[in-house]
């Protein structure tokens, strides 16, 4: 094979590497197990299966007469001590390492063609963070859940007690602890995202095959309607400016047609101002514009002034007349914050000037006069209650959301009128509105996926060429070719061989040229030899 085929190929059988990230409970064995099926259809066989779990139970002592939530919590603890000792991403490290080793140990270093790694299960947003700057595009990450009753009654039935249960499914989804578990936010960066049903496993089966069959160049699997909407909706959260997240939303009709867009932002009407031109002066636009030109956040000033009020009015020896000074309220509040979390008081959100994204989008709808009734609501993140309640007024009949947000009241404030994704199905009758999780390739890599050629990987043919407008037959195996392969050169290695291929084709070029140059000599010494016309 050619320098020039080579680099243009890009790999074809390139090594792959697959991660789950999934809430305690999750039946995760059907998944991997889906995975390899799929995977085995376009030739790739297993690689080095991962087990963080594994390692860890063999790191740690296991004390006599363990009962499984023990191990359980035993196994949460060892990996949350090693985080804190070692690193956020050691655990991916170490995951990392035990795939390098099988690679040196089965060809002494070298790529192992065909081959699909598969770790399972990351809990921390840096575990998947590093995992991404090692293996680039060529990674991976699935974010398989379940109902929460659904894990729950899992766990039971390995004789979890049904209390320390739900306390370890509390305390995976989130710690406090920066080192602690984080599976809810390591769940937000997946790549895809598959929500399983027990009793419905082929549905799982189609699902990650339609994931592994997209990996693979197939170029017939158009996006869903929720994806699409899905990644209008992450697009929208782009204009926000807000200092402390970015959120979008978008409102689609009956049929599924995008009606309108938001992002959290600070209200500008039917001229947004998230988006000043260059030419306004800052100085008259920060009283009204968004709080970037303020210079603060409005929401934690205010939050921190009321609780600076209530720790001097109630704490002896912090009284004081006078207001302090922002600087100030943020150390006194330093002082007390074991105290006041848990309380409430701290995720307080009412002070915050941006719209919220759900809001932004229902009045763009108001504005542009088309209703949203019967249609649905795709949002980054899970509404706050305070949007909950404007969505049902709304008349929209669905939400979709990836991102969980555990401040929201939602469900202890309009449990009536809203059904959540671990309540059992509503009927056909039921007019709640639906709170359902999202599924399907997420946005981070849907043009990666789905574009012909704007994606970062390969770009994919649907048609041949000229065939009279034939599409191409796809067949599994003879023409799967990973659209985004894991290459082992770095970009120093492949800077070398463009280089190569450059100076080979300069060299071609110039044979050619001295070929020509010497014809055209032979051709002219001949022409002056001929006799002139009438000698």
């Amino acid at each position: 094979m050619s320098i020039r085929t080579d680099i243009a190929t890009e790999l074809p059988d390139a090594e792959l590497v697959f991660a789950f990230v999934a809430p305690l409970g999750t039946p995760l064995k059907a998944v991997e197990e889906a995975l390899h099926q799929a995977l085995s259809a376009h030739g790739y066989s297993p690689g080095v299966s991962v087990r963080i779990s594994k390692l860890l139970d063999e790191m740690v002592e296991t004390p006599p007469e363990e009962r499984p939530h023990q191990r359980q919590e035993r196994l949460m603890d060892a990996g949350n001590n090693l985080r804190e000792k070692r690193g956020n991403d050691h655990l991916a490290l170490l995951a990392i390492s035990t795939v390098k080793a099988a690679r040196e140990e089965a060809e002494e270093g070298a790529p192992l063609r065909r081959q699909a790694h598969v770790i399972r299960s990351l809990k921390h947003p840096d575990e998947v963070r590093r995992l991404r700057h090692v293996y680039g595009k060529g990674f991976f990450l699935i974010g398989a859940t379940a109902p929460r009753d659904v894990r729950l009654q899992a766990l039971i039935e390995k004789n979890f007690p049904k209390d320390e249960a739900q306390r370890l499914l509390d305390k995976d989804a989130s710690e406090e602890a920066a080192s602690g578990q984080q599976t809810r936010d390591a769940f937000d960066l997946a790549d895809a995202y598959v929500r399983l049903d027990p009793t419905k496993t082929e549905q799982a089966v189609k699902k990650i095959r339609r994931i592994v069959d997209l990996l693979f160049s197939y170029p017939f699997h158009p996006p869903t309607p929720e994806e699409h909407a899905m990644f209008m909706a992450y697009a929208a959260a782009l204009k926000s400016s807000d200092l402390s997240r970015q959120v979008g939303a978008v409102v689609t009709s009956a049929k599924g047609d995008v009606l309108a867009s938001g992002a959290n932002d600070a209200p500008g009407g039917i001229q947004p101002r998230s988006c000043p031109s260059p030419e306004l002066d800052t100085a008259t636009t920060e009283a009204a514009g968004p709080d970037y030109l303020r210079g603060y956040d409005s929401n934690e000033r205010e939050r921190n002034r009321i609780l600076s009020r209530v720790i001097r009015a109630l704490v002896p020896g912090e009284e004081g007349e006078a207001e302090l000074a922002p600087a100030d309220r943020a150390k006194l509040i330093e002082r007390y914050k074991e105290q006041l979390k848990g309380t409430g008081i701290l995720d307080l959100t009412e002070f915050g000037r941006a719209v919220h994204a759900e809001m932004a989008a229902l009045m763009a709808c108001v504005r542009i006069g088309v209703s949203p009734r019967g249609g649905a609501l795709y949002c980054t993140t899970f509404p706050c209650h305070n949007c909950a309640k404007h969505i049902v007024a709304s008349g929209v009949r669905e939400v979709f959301y990836v991102e969980p947000y555990p401040k929201s009241k939602a469900r202890d404030l309009h449990g009536d009128e809203i059904c959540l994704p671990d309540e059992e199905a509503p009927g056909d009758d039921d007019e709640r509105v639906r709170f359902r999780a999202f599924e399907g390739v997420g946005p981070r890599r849907f043009l990666d996926l789905f574009s012909l050629t704007l994606g970062s990987g390969r770009p994919v043919m649907r048609k041949k060429k000229g065939a009279d407008g034939q599409r191409v037959d796809w067949q599994p195996g003879q023409d799967s070719r990973p659209r985004l392969p894991l290459d082992p050169r770095s970009y120093i290695e492949r800077e070398v061989a463009a280089a190569e291929i450059f100076g080979q084709s300069r060299q071609n070029h110039d044979k050619v040229g001295d070929q020509e140059g010497e014809h055209g000599r032979e051709a002219a010494e001949a022409k002056d030899d001929e006799p002139e016309a009438g000698a």
